[in-house]
């Protein structure tokens, strides 16, 4: 599957050219998209689909299947690529087990999968841990965290959570697989 240049120019897709004005899709490696990593080039509407997996600041990896939507626009809040949500920040993970100078976590109202897979709102790198391990659920002021029947389980200040909701506290300790990381809240 070849590059496609839009109507009003630009660079096709194929090439190593990126224009700040445009939106690189790019289709995943799957049948139905022939297999091909060919992509389009079309208007920038405020949107991007990154080609190239990142981890910055405990963002889960981009993939080409999933279109970030970024604000660099000055005063937003939202620069240096950080993603925009529509849900209210709430509190934060912070894990040095991922990475020795530390990687923090958003959490935000409603629910936060933790897990390995790379469409959990906490991805994490760690084999020890499920593709859809834990739950952690914010409704009307209280944190609650549940396991998702996963294999490692997951313990909250040492001690194992079972199958039940287990209510957080500023400063509890989480253990999902052999990554630790330390629960914060915004308020």
């Amino acid at each position: 599957m070849g590059g496609a240049t839009m109507p009003g120019g630009g660079a096709p897709a194929g090439g190593g050219m990126s224009d700040p004005n445009k939106t690189r899709v790019m289709p995943g490696m799957g049948p139905e998209m022939g297999g091909g990593m060919g992509g389009e080039t079309i208007p920038n509407t405020g949107a991007y689909t990154a080609s190239e997996p990142v981890n910055m600041g405990g963002m889960p990896p981009m993939s080409a299947s999933k279109t970030m939507i970024f604000d660099d626009t000055p005063g937003s809040g939202m620069g240096g690529g950080e993603v925009r949500s529509s849900r209210k920040l709430v509190g934060w993970l912070v894990s040095y087990t991922l990475n020795d100078m530390g990687v923090d976590f958003k959490l935000f109202e409603g629910r936060n999968v933790i897990g390995r897979d790379l469409d959990c709102q906490i991805s994490v790198n760690d084999n020890t841990v499920s593709g859809k391990h834990c739950v952690l659920l914010y409704r009307e002021g209280s944190y609650f965290i549940q396991d998702s029947l996963s294999t490692s389980g997951t313990r909250v200040n040492g001690s194992d959570t079972g199958v039940n909701a287990v209510t957080l506290s500023d400063g509890d300790v989480i253990q999902v697989g052999k990554t630790v990381f330390k629960f914060r809240t915004s308020f």
